[in-house]
């Protein structure tokens, strides 16, 4: 597979030569093969050279376009793909919200998608006030049409979890509870999220002492999954063994 990838990326360098030869640095046709170098090699999992052949685009897309462009916002989002750090792909996501924004407006779709993406990067490497910052600029955009359900509920799952990790354990199960508020509303009682939703306000019952609260989630959760999964799924094994361990607990 590597040894026909090489093959291809030999064709196309030679394509790129032959087109520089006759229309130059800028042109359509560049911009494809540039695309197409720099998706070569992502397969072969070289990202340095897959961002190098990004960047042509990027320039040339700049050249034709200028900076604010909707053309750009593809090769930005695929140049977060390999960047090496945090700053890079804060970067990137940062000019795709100016675009989106200037295309768009503050309160679209398309910029809440950024937003939460932005945030995702930032909860990656636990900067836990800023992706908390952009969950909920998403958050309050998605939350105008609830046809954006499943973004509403990540985005309080999302929430709820850094609220957690910073101690503020009362307002993290809240915010759970929105989570699963809203997947029983449009995901139903028996979706196997739901059912996670279920046990996740239940650990976290069960981490603040509250065993009683405790219990009355995870054995909803549990009661959920067994209809949905297998005997033997690890997820079903490890819910059965916290709801003995919270019964123990009320004894």
């Amino acid at each position: 597979m590597n040894n026909q990838s090489y093959i291809e990326l030999e064709k196309v360098k030679k394509k790129i030569e032959e087109s520089l030869a006759r229309y130059g640095e800028y042109s359509n046709e560049l911009i494809e093969l540039y695309e197409e170098a720099a998706d070569i090699y992502c397969s072969l999992e070289e990202y340095e050279l897959c961002k190098e052949y990004l960047l042509k685009v990027l320039n040339i897309k700049k050249h034709f376009y200028g900076d604010n462009n909707i053309a750009l916002i593809k090769t930005y989002n695929q140049l977060t793909t390999v960047a090496e750090t945090i700053e890079e792909i804060v970067f990137y996501l940062n000019e795709v919200i100016k675009i989106k924004t200037l295309i768009y407006g503050v309160s679209h779709l398309e910029t809440a998608n950024t937003y939460a993406e932005l945030a995702n990067a930032y909860a990656y490497v636990e900067e836990n006030v800023k992706a908390l910052y952009y969950y909920e600029l998403a958050l309050n955009i998605y939350i105008t049409n609830e046809d954006n359900y499943l973004e509403i509920i990540g985005c309080y799952n999302e929430i709820a979890s850094i609220k957690w990790m910073m101690d503020d354990t009362d307002k993290a199960i809240e915010l759970e509870k929105k989570a699963l508020e809203y997947s029983i509303k449009y995901l139903g009682e028996n979706h196997m999220d739901t059912g996670n939703y279920y046990c996740s306000v239940g650990i976290m019952y069960d981490e603040t002492d509250c065993y009683e609260e405790a219990l009355i989630y995870l054995q909803k959760g549990l009661d959920i999954l067994e209809k949905i999964l297998e005997p033997t799924d690890e997820n079903l094994i490890f819910v059965k063994e916290q709801v003995q361990k919270t019964k123990e607990k009320l004894k």
